[in-house]
This record gives structure tokens, C-alpha cells and sequence, in this order.
């Protein structure tokens, strides 16, 4: 890894031929928050993407104690389509949860790729079934 004297001399070098600014360590860009941590290891994460889709879902009370959940899905059931299944009982925006996940997934989010994959299959006529499925990943999201 580069010295931070080596760092440092190449940003001053940059800001001779561009009108530039030295913010400081990234922290928050774009929606993304960076997080460094001893070992050098970077954690990204995107704390407004998860609390807009947990709102989508009724699952921002704050305040209440929520149900969580250790992983993104039930992990002995794949979802199917079921024609005798019950009905959506809720109203949010199964489609929209579906992209906002799928945007989670996509830039910092590849633990719930499975579980958002097979929620996105069934974006059509989502069924009870795969609406509870989509509020468990969110319960995951919730507690990780």
C-alpha cells in the first residue's frame, strides 16, 4: 500500500494542474458512507437505501421493537407460484421494494442476492408468501 508521504505528494502534484480540494478521508459519498477500520479493511454501506425500503415496508417504527432475522431468507423453502396462494395483504410498493433491494444488493449488499432474486421472480403478482418473504429480508437488513 502506498505511504501516506507518497499519498500526500501525489494529491499536491494533482492540485498544481486542477483546481482541487483536499476534503480529507472519504466518508459519505453519493449515498455510499465509508468506513475504515483498523485491520485496513473498507466497510461500505448505504444506511438512507436500507432505512427508505424498511420505511417502504412499514418496518421503520422506531421506537418499537422490531422482529430481526440472522439471514436474508428462510433457508430450507425456495419461493414458488403457488395459484391457490393468499392474496398481498399489504399496500406498499412490491415492485419498488424489489428495486431498491436489488440496488442494495448491487452496490454494497451481495449477501442478500439470493433471497432479493427470488423475491424479484415473482415482481408480476407477488403473492402473501413472497411478500412476508421480502419483509424477511428486510428484518435481516434490520439487525446486520
Amino acid at each position: 500500500p502506498p505511504s501516506k508521504m507518497l499519498i500526500d505528494q501525489e494529491i499536491k502534484s494533482l492540485m498544481e494542474g486542477f483546481d482541487l480540494t483536499d476534503d480529507g478521508e472519504l466518508k459519505d459519498y453519493l449515498g455510499t458512507r465509508f468506513v475504515k477500520h483498523p485491520d485496513g479493511s473498507i466497510e461500505l454501506t448505504q444506511p438512507w437505501m436500507i432505512n427508505r425500503v424498511l420505511e417502504m415496508v412499514g418496518l421503520n417504527n422506531e421506537g418499537t421493537k422490531q422482529k430481526t432475522h440472522d439471514t436474508p431468507a428462510v433457508h430450507h423453502k425456495l419461493l414458488d407460484n403457488d395459484p391457490d396462494a393468499k392474496p398481498r395483504q399489504q399496500a406498499w410498493h412490491y415492485r419498488g421494494a424489489i428495486g431498491c433491494l436489488s440496488y442494495l444488493m448491487a452496490m454494497v449488499r451481495p449477501d442478500i442476492a439470493m433471497a432479493v432474486q427470488q423475491c424479484a421472480r415473482f415482481s408480476n403478482k407477488p403473492s402473501q408468501e413472497h411478500e412476508e418473504a421480502v419483509k424477511h429480508i428486510c428484518r435481516y437488513l434490520l439487525k446486520t
